[in-house]
């Protein structure tokens, strides 16, 4: 009998969502090639989430738990588990001089960040600009196909997969009596990117492994080699 997939576990798996005939999203990069929305800074492999934590969307993620490993599985999700219902009070008139004031001229189609918020241009007539601060595809019925590729279970386990996620070019941290040490070593980079990845994981081995108590970082730091005196 296939393993299944229980509340809890860290599962990788492979998935395309489709709104109707369309792909919006994939994990597959021939699928988004043929779709038209391939991105090359995207990865296009399995990824890896905590069944039944939400951090898919709610349909998607009820789907997955009960799900065997290796078997192609769909799933329907409506509004209320997807992207929610299209809600009228987002839809707004801005002043064209608003936008103006920013260095934006609007356009309709336009997709643009509105004080910390995606929203799409809908019309500019008149002086005013219609905005859609409603995700795309907001009371949409969404239809996924998806397969589980690995599930993992052990505390260890789960750590050492969840630091192979955020920081791939690190070495394994070691897991014992509920605490992990992750050593950084001199030469590894440590820049704003690192630190973003570096408290990911912090926070998502405390919230996501039960068994973690506390997560040491030993951080090493070298003074870089002098250059020789030019002669």
């Amino acid at each position: 009998m296939a393993e299944k997939v229980s509340a809890g576990d860290f599962v990788r798996f492979e998935y395309t969502g489709r709104a109707g005939e369309r792909v919006f999203d994939t994990t597959s990069a021939e699928t988004a090639k043929k779709a038209g929305i391939f991105d090359e800074k995207n990865a296009y492999s399995p990824v890896l989430v905590a069944a039944g934590r939400e951090q898919v969307l709610k349909g998607l993620d009820e789907a997955i738990v009960g799900s065997e490993v290796g078997v192609e599985k769909k799933a329907s999700i409506p509004p209320e588990k997807g992207f929610g219902q299209r809600r009228p009070e987002l839809v707004r008139l801005i002043s064209l001089g608003e936008f103006r004031k920013r260095g934006i001229d609007p356009v309709p189609g336009m997709v643009l960040d509105l004080d910390g918020a995606r929203a799409s241009v809908q019309s500019v007539s008149g002086g005013r600009v219609k905005v859609d601060l409603n995700h795309e595809l907001a009371g949409q019925q969404l239809e996924y196909s998806f397969k589980i590729i690995e599930i993992i279970t052990g505390a260890k386990e789960k750590t050492t997969a969840l630091a192979r996620e955020l920081l791939p070019k690190l070495p394994a941290p070691a897991f014992a009596d509920g605490k992990i040490t992750l050593v950084v070593p001199a030469e590894a980079a440590k820049d704003s990117d690192f630190i973003v990845s570096k408290m990911r994981f912090v926070q998502q081995a405390l919230l996501l492994v039960p068994e973690v108590k506390t997560v040491v970082v030993v951080e090493e730091y070298s003074k870089p080699a002098e250059k020789p005196e030019k002669r």
